[in-house]
Order: C-alpha cells, then structure tokens, then sequence
C-alpha cells in the first residue's frame, strides 16, 4: 500500500495596460482611441489538500486520489471601473482500477474530475482589433469548464507489440467556445463564452507495432458522437456530429547514429455552438544524425509538410446564425525547415524534471 497526502498553494497576477492610438493625419499627432484602451488586473490564488492511495493485491491494481481546492479570482478593469469576483470549493475525485486477465492481457475502468480555468486572454472584456472585419474580446465573468471522465478499456500484448481500446464518455459543464456577435455592417466582435454544456462518448484505438528491429509504428485513432446543448444570447443551441481523429508515428533506426521519424496528425470537422471548424493535418518529418560517441547531434526538422501538393496547416471556420454568416479559411506557415546542431561537452549524469506553470505562454 502506498499513499502520498499534500498540499498545493498557487498564485497568479496578471496585470496589462492596453493603449490604442489614431493617427490624426490632419494634425500630425497621435490621438487615444477610446474604445480599445484600456487596463485589466487578474488574480487568482487556489489553495487545495490531496490524498492518493495505491496498491496492487493478485492481479488488482488500483489508485484511488481525492483533491479538495477553493480557489478566489478577482478580475479589475479599469474603463469603467469594475471589479469581477469568483470563488469556489470543489471535491475532484479520481478512481483507476485494473485487473490482469492474464500476463498480457489487462482491462481497466477509470473515472476523474478536473477543472479547465481559462486564460488571462479569454477574460479580457474589453475589444481589440483582430483585423478589419473582426473584433475580439474575452468575458471576465467566464466560468472555468469542469469535465467528468468515465472510461472502459482493455490492453493486449503480444511480445513486443501492444494494442489498447479504450470506451470513454466525457460531460463538460460551462463549456466555452468562441462565437461571434455584431459589431456594425462589415465587423463582427468574436467573443469566449460559456455555452452550455458539451458530451463526448467513443472509443480510442492505439498500437504499437515493430515490423522489424529497426522499425517501430505507432497508429492512433479515435470516433465519438459530439453535443453541445445550452443557451446562447438567448437562444437556445442544440448540435451534434461524429467526429474522429487519427495519429501515426513511423520511426526508423537506419544505424545506431542516424534515426528517422514521420508523424501525420488528423482531426476532422468539428462542431462548435454557431458553426463549425473544418479538417485539421499537419505531416512533419524528423532525421537525427549523431557523432563523436553521441556528443554531437545534428537534427533536420520539416515541419508542416506541403510542397503545394496538400493543404497542411490549413482550417477554415464558419460561424453563421440568423443575422450574418462568415467563414474564413485560415492558411499557416507550411514547409518550415529547421536545422539543429547541439553539442555535449560533459556526459550528462543526471536528468532534473522541472514543473511547467499551468500559468504559460497562452496567457496573453
């Protein structure tokens, strides 16, 4: 039997000052714009307990985790003066249990609640200017999304080679999605915003296959039925579809200091609350050669593979309700071609797993 109990402190500030200026052509001078200048301080500190236990008796295996948070925020804007306050104390329980049917064949069953808080981004209430059709704009009364998770599935190993189904069904409270409202004739405000509640329920398929002893294939996949049911500035929204994705990673050991690796991610068409997201791909290709015992690496990445043959990195969105429709097809960067050359003066002895803040890079 093991256990582990603790406890977690966790604090954000997020300050930011927004100044939009009009050239005033007449009078050569720069003038405030009103509309899009303005301030927000976002803060939020979540203190919660934890509680793990696992053991493994015969062929049982499980864990068993309990986590108690209360968390405070507290949004200030500064035009008009504001302030947007949220707390709340929630129980997040997690259960997994696996039972060996034999030496390689497992099943197991799982369920956990988790909150998804928002970013800094999707809380500022206050317009900027996308491009010149869109506006966007966050809430500051956002509420954070909470997902139950339920799953059922089974593993099987045959020598080095593995396959796992896995049945899941996921409920999301105050499911937030990004919709559009009207600015004035040729602008419309993209806004984030609760939307109801959204279920997922599918299968997850995944193998790992070494054709060779210089060659390994992983094949990923997923189909589930998707549903967004709520309520949206007034109206109410009740949309579905099938859904699918699928993955695979073809990596080759061509000798001990050369490897090759190729990846292709696909998602396809995706429901939102007003419209929907198309297809989703991005092909990438990975060569590592190494020398001098390993010390120096040189790594050629192609990144978003294209050539003008495909349409990699590539999705367009459509939203549509009764007063307007738009749909714009985003083009990314395809094709990117990196080249990384790195050197080891000392062996590494030892390897330090550093935490990543849940705060990061998608804040602003």
């Amino acid at each position: 039997l093991k256990w582990e109990v603790g406890y977690q402190f966790r604090y954000l500030k997020h300050p930011g000052d927004f100044t939009y200026l009009d050239r005033d052509l007449e009078n050569n001078t720069w003038v405030e714009n009103p509309l899009f200048t303005n301030a927000i301080d976002l803060r939020r500190s979540i203190h919660a307990g934890y509680a793990v236990i696992s053991q493994e008796v015969d062929r049982w295996q499980y864990d068993l985790g309990l986590r108690l948070e209360h968390f405070d925020r507290t949004v200030d804007i500064a035009r008009p003066t504001e302030n947007y306050k949220l707390s709340g104390t929630n129980l997040f329980p997690t259960l997994n249990v696996r039972y060996a049917l034999a030496d390689d064949l497992s099943i197991r069953a799982g369920y956990s609640r988790r909150i998804e808080r928002t970013t800094t981004f999707k809380m500022t209430p206050f317009p900027e200017r996308e491009h010149s059709e869109t506006l966007e704009q966050g809430d500051a009364e956002l509420l954070p999304e909470y997902i139950d998770l339920v799953e059922l599935g089974m593993t099987k190993y045959w020598g080095e080679h593995s396959l796992s189904i896995t049945g899941f069904y996921r409920h999301v409270d105050n499911a937030i999605n990004r919709v559009n409202t009207i600015f004035n004739d040729t602008i419309l405000n993209r806004i984030y915003t609760n939307v109801g509640t959204a279920e997922a329920q599918g299968v997850e398929v995944s193998t790992t296959i070494y054709p060779t002893n210089w060659a390994r294939i992983n094949l990923g996949g997923s189909i589930f039925d998707y549903h967004i049911k709520g309520r949206l500035f007034d109206d109410e929204i009740s949309t579905s579809s099938t859904q699918y994705s699928l993955s695979t990673n073809l990596a080759l050991t061509v000798s001990p200091s050369l490897d090759v690796q190729f990846a292709f991610n696909y998602l396809s068409d995706r429901i939102t609350a007003q419209g929907e997201d198309s297809r989703f791909y991005n092909p990438s290709l990975t060569i590592r050669k190494s020398f001098l015992d390993d010390r120096l690496a040189v790594v050629f990445q192609w990144l978003n593979m294209d050539l003008g043959l495909l349409s990699s990195n590539e999705q367009r969105i459509t939203t549509v309700r009764r007063n307007f429709f738009t749909t714009t097809n985003y083009v990314y960067e395809v094709d990117i071609v990196q080249l990384n050359v790195t050197y080891q003066i000392n062996a590494r002895k030892f390897t330090a797993d550093l935490p990543e803040s849940e705060f990061g890079k998608r804040e602003f």
